[in-house]
Formats: C-alpha cells, structure tokens, sequence
C-alpha cells in the first residue's frame, strides 16, 4: 500500500467519524461557569538555561502550589495542568479571584523566602467567565471544556502588557461589587482591549481589566476571605 492510498484509508475513517462528532457536540450540555488559566511565566527561556529535569521540578512545584492554596475550596475545579498553566472552573467569582491572588502572593514569597535560583517564580494569571460546552469522556479522558470564553481568557492570559493579573470585562460586570471589596488591597483598572498583532488583528475586540496588588497592604486581605477561606485559617490557628 502506497502513502496515498493509506492517506484516502485513514481520510474515509475520519469522514466516517465526523457525523458522530457533530451529534455529539450537540448532545453536549452547557455550563455557565467562572473560568481561570494561572500561567508559569518564563518557562521554555528557564528549562533552555537550566535543564529539562530542573524545568520539570520548576512547574511540578507550581502545580503543587495551586493545587494547595484551591484545596479547601470545593466549589474551584482543576480542569487541567497544560505544561506550565492551569486551568480552574468556580460557578463564583470570589473563589477564583482570592485563589488568584494567593498564588500570586505564595510565590512571591517564596522566591523572597528561599531565593530566585530555588524559586524563580513568576505567574500570570486571568479570570473569564461564560458558557461552554461540558465535553463527554467517551471521547476525552476525564472532564473537559471548549468555549469561546475560554480562548478569549488564553488571549487575555498572553498578552504581554499590562499587570500579570487580569479580569475579562464579562467577569467583571457581574462581578463588580465583590471585588470592590478589595480595594484595599487591588487596584482595577478602566477596561481595555487586547492588543491586537498582526496574528489577531482581524479578531474582535475583547475587554478586559488590570489588576494591581498593593502587597505592603496585602496584609488586610485576611478580612475579605470568604467562609471557606477563614475556617482553614482558623483551623490553621487552633493548631498552632
């Protein structure tokens, strides 16, 4: 069998295939949820420098850190840890923006508590919010997603300029007077754009807002934590 003919083998099968894909997706329900990509800054310049095993210990740290500071949350969902970046699902955008920020923070200290060589921790991270389409494992090992709110978040999450935590205008419209709560301790910025180059120019517009923490009044956040966030803390000071 030549390559051509196996090609026009395999082409059948897919086409074959393709029907039951599309009854598929429509089968499929949807899920109006909060969505969050935390990314590992830096890391293909860190693994080319440092090596793949330190490299590997690098995001495997990292993932160790998100999945601590999101444990005593049962409403946030790890969907996936996608090389250097996660992604995390709340049908509430409170849970997300304190996980956010704590991650933001936990590495920050860890780099000031044992060094930039042994924690060279920089993260960047977005919160989204819309519907997506909730995947079936027939097809996927384990749960699954695919919206367009999701790839917007990816490109909020890429962008270059800009704080390195960023809030899309559709979870933040709904989600105003929370984070309002936090002013305190988070600046947010006036909606604006995505930059578009020229990969994206003919994409439309998606808004989002800049956050900035005022780490030396981080401090105050404790007071904001909702519920599930001040039983661990107190559960953390009955045993101390």
């Amino acid at each position: 069998m030549n390559v051509g003919t196996y090609a026009t083998t395999i082409q059948a099968r897919v086409m074959r295939e393709r029907e039951a894909i599309e009854d598929a997706y429509d089968s499929y329900s949807d899920s109006t949820l909060f969505w969050s990509f935390i990314d590992l800054q830096h890391s293909s310049n860190f693994r080319l420098v440092r090596g793949a095993k330190a490299g590997y210990v690098r995001a495997e740290t990292f993932f160790s850190l998100v999945r601590a500071v999101i444990a005593p949350c049962n409403d946030i969902t790890l969907l996936k840890e996608i090389g250097d970046e996660v992604l995390l699902c709340c049908p509430s955008f409170r849970p997300l923006f304190e996980a956010v920020l704590l991650v933001d923070q936990a590495a920050s200290q860890l780099g000031g508590a044992f060094g930039s060589d042994q924690f060279p921790f920089a993260v960047r991270a977005s919160i989204g919010f819309g519907a997506a389409k909730r995947l079936g494992a027939a097809r996927r090992t384990g749960e699954d997603f695919v919206a367009t709110a999701i790839d917007e978040l990816a490109r909020i999450t890429a962008e270059k300029s800009g704080s390195n935590i960023k809030i899309s205008k559709a979870a933040f419209d709904p989600s105003e007077a929370i984070a309002d709560e936090y002013k305190n301790v988070v600046t947010i910025g006036t909606p604006r754009p995505v930059a578009s180059g020229k990969a994206t120019a003919h994409v439309r517009e998606i808004f989002h807002h800049d956050v900035t923490v005022d780490r030396d009044r981080l401090e105050e956040f404790r007071e904001y934590f909702s519920p599930w966030r001040k039983a661990l803390l107190d559960g953390v000071r009955r045993h101390s």
